[in-house]
């Protein structure tokens, strides 16, 4: 069997199998939903469209120790053969949904008044929940999973006004407009970074980044 005829969907259930993680494991070491993995061992490729496929299957592959370059020519053809059969569909055409519709000049203002309310009512909860919400951390320099060669390394980023940041659990010195900088020695494998920011006395926001080291 060549490894162009060997499914995709098989390869990634089997290497996680051999490593002895689960479904739950797998998407806590690597930061992906426990569906867009269950997806891609069950070749349901077309509902992991909404992540970045590319980057997902690098974390699986780092993960089960595979080639990616290896991986990915198996999803490129399969979802070519996917999207051969998909583009043989009749495309359903707009005027055909709109043909017989009408819409008179009260009904349009209406509608357009409406709106407007929508989107004052929206507005104005959004700037309410703003000031109740916790702040949010927004880094410069680092993703949600991500590799290095350096054992230390600066994180840059912003808290939205009124935060305070913890990172770790150690407090972060921020300055007078949000900003930070801040060294982190990591080491060999797997770093969690966990922030945690808090305005006040309202609820904290955790977020959690993971670095590698390689």
């Amino acid at each position: 069997m060549t490894m162009s005829n060997i499914p995709l969907a098989y390869v990634l259930s089997k290497y996680r199998t051999q490593a002895g993680l689960t479904i739950a494991q797998v998407s806590a070491k690597v930061s992906l939903p426990e569906s867009v993995i269950r997806n891609f061992e069950e070749g349901l490729y077309a509902r992991t469209q909404i992540i970045d496929t590319k980057e997902a299957l690098k974390r699986l592959c780092y993960l089960y120790h595979l080639q990616y370059k290896e991986v990915e020519k198996l999803y490129v053809q399969e979802t070519s053969l996917t999207g051969q059969k998909l583009s043989n569909r009749k495309p359903i055409h707009i005027d055909r949904l709109l043909r017989g519709m009408t819409i008179t000049d009260r009904t349009l203002r209406r509608a357009l008044i409406a709106s407007g309310m929508m989107m004052v009512i929206g507005y104005v909860s959004y700037q309410s929940f703003a000031f109740v919400r916790a702040p949010k951390v927004h880094l410069d320099n680092i993703s949600d999973f991500q590799y290095v060669n350096e054992s230390r390394i600066v994180l840059r980023g912003k808290v939205d006004t009124g935060g305070k940041l913890t990172l770790n659990g150690e407090q972060v010195t921020l300055e007078s407009d949000g900003h930070f900088s801040i060294d982190v020695d990591l080491s060999p494998g797997e770093n969690p970074l966990q922030f945690e920011t808090q305005r006040g006395q309202n609820v904290p926001s955790v977020s959690q980044k993971i670095v590698y080291l390689k």
